[in-house]
């Protein structure tokens, strides 16, 4: 049932239930009525609004809020082969799985409800052997074949939708508001590429220690039954080890996060009048410092409402698996170690490298850069064979984001949103864009786009208040405030009301 079909089923029951004095002559209802009637129409848009958008997403649609995921034959087809063999090995009945690749330089894997399992970018960097590979994937693969359950920060926060708008939505955060549009505009920035890293983070499932326990020793049986070298459970986890301390060395994940917003407040800060009017104002009052800190702050309290990461130490776990390996499996003839299959394939190596220098664009003040040197950045990033990665779509987009005709790119980035894959980071840049636009109709056709490509999330209601609004339809306007108002999350009300 839609809002207009609801607020036909409440006139049709105020007419049945009419006075005999109005049916003769006097007004059916009252204009007074009839405005309440409406408005609770749209409160029940607003409540149907909240059932369907607490809907199930899947593990592959939840990515695409962060980093999305990676296609490459040579590299997935790789990887499949690895992961079927583990499969196999686990018995007839093994359920399906399926390897996927993400664009996250960090040391990080996790299996989902649905056979799903993720692998980093960088993890796969730094991994030297296919006996390693068959590790991981082991590993991972006996949480799906275990049926081990696993919940997200984001979905312990009263489902995925609801935590991803307290992260993109919060206006409270050093106590920017909308009454200062400048600032808005740092805060938006900061909100799109921060979350991005937050939203990767807090859709990791966390397990119990005793499940990940069982997954070391289970995975290390399944890669022996596969063929492959017991030893490489140990190498893989030690690899682990060594980007454990490297993280330690580098800093706390808070002053590494730190880190990296302020370099894309810096880069805002240089991009236009309005963010160098918005610096002036944030130095007076230590704006900088109060929002780096909240905004920190608060998306890390996020991802770590689930419990945090339970694993125990990377060195114990080795030794753990030592001792398995010596009791069970200490007679075995240890096969030699397998190279990777992708080892000098010159267009697995150069999606990598174009995975590194996305990061690197989004981490870096690429204002820095003159004219030419963005230009060969971006046409390293176009040409590279990782361009249709999603990702790398975005970050061309962020590089040409500061040269953009707001009107005349609008309708070319409409194209990009109607793909399937397209990340949330670039719905939210291009509605950003729409909102300046002087051309009203064409923004709100952006909208409409954005809205059937992402599954009309309640994310987007705002944009849908602030567009509407600035194209004069107050009417609809109010209709996507009261859905906002029926969502039941307070962050969500507050957004929409604030572009009223």
């Amino acid at each position: 049932m839609n809002a207009r079909r609801g607020a036909c089923a409440l006139l049709v029951f105020a007419l049945a239930c009419a006075s005999p004095a109005a049916q003769a002559g006097k007004p059916l209802i009252s204009d007074k009525d009839l405005e309440r009637l409406n408005r609770n129409a749209q409160l029940l848009g607003g409540v149907l609004q909240s059932f369907r958008q607490n809907r199930t997403m899947t593990p592959v649609e939840r990515q695409r809020w962060a980093y999305g995921v990676v296609q490459q034959p040579q590299l997935d087809g790789a990887l499949d082969r690895v992961l079927q063999e583990i499969r196999r090995a686990a018995g007839p009945r093994a359920p399906a799985a399926r390897v996927y690749v993400i664009p996250d330089p960090t040391f990080q894997a996790y299996a989902a409800e649905d056979g799903s399992i993720f692998v980093a970018a960088g993890m796969l960097q730094s991994l030297e052997s296919q006996d390693e590979i068959a590790a991981l994937l082991a590993h991972e693969y006996v949480h799906v074949l275990r049926k081990h359950p696993g919940k997200s920060a984001l979905e312990t926060a009263k489902g995925v939708g609801a935590g991803l708008t307290s992260i993109y939505l919060d206006r409270e955060y050093a106590g920017v508001s909308t009454s200062r549009p400048s600032t808005d505009y740092v805060r938006h920035a900061l909100l799109r590429e921060t979350a991005m890293q937050s939203v990767q983070a807090g859709i990791v499932p966390t397990r119990a220690r005793a499940q990940e326990d069982e997954a070391d020793r289970m995975g290390t049986d399944l890669m022996v039954a596969a063929g492959y070298n017991p030893i490489a459970m140990m190498d893989m986890l030690g690899r682990m080890e060594l980007w454990e301390q490297q993280r330690r060395q580098a800093g706390t994940p808070s002053t590494a996060m730190q880190q990296g917003v302020a370099a894309t407040l810096g880069r805002y800060l240089q991009n236009s009048d309005q963010a160098r009017s918005a610096k002036r104002r944030l130095d007076d009052n230590k704006g900088v410092d109060n929002l780096i800190t909240a905004l920190v702050g608060a998306t890390q309290q996020r991802v770590q409402q689930a419990g945090g990461n339970t694993h125990r130490d990377s060195a114990q776990r080795i030794e753990r698996v030592r001792a398995h390996i010596e009791t069970k499996h200490a007679d075995l003839e240890r096969p030699d170690m397998r190279a990777l299959s992708w080892a000098g394939d010159t267009q697995v190596d150069a999606m990598f490298a174009s995975m590194q220098l996305a990061h690197q664009v989004l981490a870096a003040d690429a204002t820095r850069l003159t004219r030419p040197q963005q230009d060969a950045v971006l046409q390293a990033l176009v040409r590279s064979p990782a361009a249709e990665t999603p990702l790398i779509r975005y970050t061309a987009m962020r590089l040409m984001e500061s040269q953009m005709d707001r009107d005349k790119a609008l309708p070319v980035l409409q194209g990009e949103l109607g793909r399937n894959d397209s990340l949330f980071a670039l719905h939210q840049l291009t509605l950003d864009m729409a909102s300046r636009s002087s051309n009203r109709e064409q923004a709100l056709q952006v909208l409409e786009t954005s809205r059937k490509s992402l599954g009309d999330p309640p994310e987007l209601l705002p944009y849908g208040v602030r567009l509407n609004r600035r194209a004069g339809k107050a009417d609809a306007a109010r209709l996507y405030a009261a859905r906002c108002a029926g969502s039941g999350d307070d962050r969500l009300k507050r957004a929409c009301q604030d572009e009223l």
